[in-house]
């Protein structure tokens, strides 16, 4: 956090002080220290000596002492105001290391020591003696020997931005109204799409099967789905939103998850339990096909996925490795995916660094900036709920970066390079869908196919509902930002599951894995389209490969 004397001591003269070097000084290590701005060290300073006897307002060294108190006592009641707008200026909270070591210096100064930065010599020997760097993990489509970027520059598109906003700010009623208006538009869909006809009550008898359509919840909000506690829920329009439990029990298969909407067939005797005999769900449509052109070649990108330090450490040695990989291979487009620095393996109780969270992050975003802000390679930094700077909300906005080559996006972001449409997140949305889906039956070739048909048939980057207690999601803005209107060519989704793409319907699925693994080094992809191809999905070849 970076504090100006010079603006202190303007804000203390503002209210007829005049500072002296060491009280200036003082109030310099007060501003780090509390993470406050210059103008909030005024306002404190005279809440707070206007309590004093003498109404002294001079800094004086006792006054200073019981100053410092004072503050320690605000920052642990603390309250952000309900109506506040956190910017990236101001940042809620702007956590340092090392709260209660005072400081006089400027903490952006490039050359402080850093503390217990560094992992053990045990972890960075197991990474620099890895002996499968480059090494295939996965592979799809033809191999590919040359992985030298043809130089051409692409045009690339981003599908409406998304800027700062005021998050949780939604009521129940907003909530209500972005899932009553889902299980109407997914329910049109489905019903039309399988000639279903006239729509019933959920919750009302009938004793002939009939049409259901809602949203597949859970009995308890806080449990696990099973095949017991299965309800649909119908929207305002079809079923006043009433709730009605499901009977699957005669039902050939079925792939349910929370958050799912679906058209059911079945009788409701009492208008308690509908006796399911089928499930509808929505189908999937195939990607347009591509406009060939002469002026096109090979376009070739790679993609990892942080976090990219190895452990609670700040050691970067794996990202400035594949910063070198990009800069020897030379691909039109190079995408990180956050968090960067991730908040589940750092925090305020083992932050190393004598930099707050945000100048640490920006000072690897300078990193990345020097070492390929200069080629040919176009650079986005796709933003996480996870990134231990920022807010955790989702969809979560991009961040600010120090570097005008350096282009940050929101997550879940919509690419279009020349024709062809990616779509692209950074939360572990198929850790999520499996951990919460049921199933029973059915013929998908694996797991993951089925958990990415999910996507496809909901038509959203993340249909879970409730979601992951670690995502914060404000759904006014997921219904702008996290639905897939248009069917994409390619989806990448890292995971902290094994890597793997897989195509389905026609769409390339991408899980890169992470870049750092279990404290050592981790997988990234690289993929290759030929953009003169109208059928995209064969002439793909991508690689999952080892850092």
């Amino acid at each position: 956090m970076a504090v100006s004397a010079e603006a202190i001591e303007d804000e203390f003269s503002s209210f007829g002080i005049n500072l002296n070097e060491n009280e200036l000084n003082n109030c310099i290590g007060l501003c780090v220290r509390y993470t406050l701005s210059e103008e909030e060290l005024a306002d404190n300073w005279v809440a707070f000596s206007s309590s004093l006897p003498s109404n002294d307002q001079s800094l004086k060294e006792s006054s200073l002492k019981k100053f410092d108190e004072y503050l320690e006592k605000q920052k642990k009641t603390t309250v952000i105001p309900i109506n506040s707008q956190i910017t990236n200026e101001t940042e809620v909270p702007k956590t340092p290391a090392n709260v209660g070591t005072k400081r006089q210096i400027d903490l952006v100064s490039p050359e402080l020591p850093l503390k217990n930065s560094t992992p053990s010599l045990d972890v960075i020997g197991k990474y620099k003696n890895r002996t499968n760097s480059l090494n295939a993990l996965v592979q799809y489509g033809d191999p590919r020997t040359n992985w030298i970027g043809e130089r051409w520059e692409p045009n690339i598109q981003i599908w409406r931005k998304m800027g700062e906003y005021k998050y949780m700010y939604q009521s129940l009623r907003d909530v209500s109204y972005v899932f009553d208006d889902l299980i109407d538009y997914m329910g049109s869909i489905i019903v039309e799409e399988n000639d279903l006809g006239e729509v019933a009550n959920v919750s009302q008898q009938h004793p002939d099967p009939v049409i259901c359509v809602g949203r597949i919840c859970c009995e308890a909000a806080d449990a696990r789905l099973n095949s017991k506690s299965v309800l649909l829920q119908g929207s305002v329009s079809s079923s006043k939103g009433g709730t009605t439990s499901l009977d699957v029990s005669e039902v050939a298969n079925y792939a349910l998850f929370p958050g799912q909407v679906v058209a059911v067939r079945g009788s409701n005797p009492t208008g308690k339990i509908i006796n399911v005999s089928e499930i509808y769900y929505p189908k999937v449509e195939s990607p347009m096909s591509l406009k060939p052109s002469a002026d096109k070649g090979i376009l070739q990108m790679v993609v990892a996925c942080g976090p990219f330090h190895i452990g609670d450490s700040l050691n970067f040695s794996p990202l400035e490795d594949f910063l070198k990989y990009v800069v020897n291979s030379k691909p039109q487009l190079c995408l990180l995916l956050g968090p960067i620095i991730s908040a589940r393996k750092l925090n305020a109780n083992n932050w190393p660094s004598n930099l707050t969270f945000k100048e640490e992050l920006d000072r690897v975003v300078n990193l990345i900036d020097l070492k390929l802000g200069e080629s040919e390679t176009k650079v986005y930094i796709v933003a996480s709920s996870m990134e231990c700077s920022e807010t955790p909300v989702y969809p979560t906005p991009p961040f600010r970066v120090p570097s005008k080559n350096i282009s940050v996006v929101s997550d879940p972001v919509k690419m279009r390079i020349e024709d062809l449409k990616v779509n692209l997140t950074s939360s572990d949305i198929f850790r999520h869908l499996t951990d919460q889906e049921i199933k029973y039956g059915g013929t998908y070739a694996s797991r993951e196919e089925r958990i990415l048909q999910y996507l496809l048939e909901q038509k959203s980057m993340y249909p879970l509902y409730p979601p992951s207690l670690h995502m914060n999601i404000d759904y006014v803005q997921w219904e702008n930002y996290a639905r897939i209107e248009e069917t994409p060519h390619i989806i990448v989704l890292p995971s902290d599951y094994k890597g793997f793409i897989k195509a389905v319907n026609g769409i390339l699925f991408v899980n890169p894995e992470r870049l750092v693994k279990n404290d050592s080094g981790g997988t990234f992809a690289r993929i290759a389209v030929d953009m003169n191809a109208e059928d995209v999905s064969s002439q793909i070849t991508a690689e999952i490969v080892y850092i």
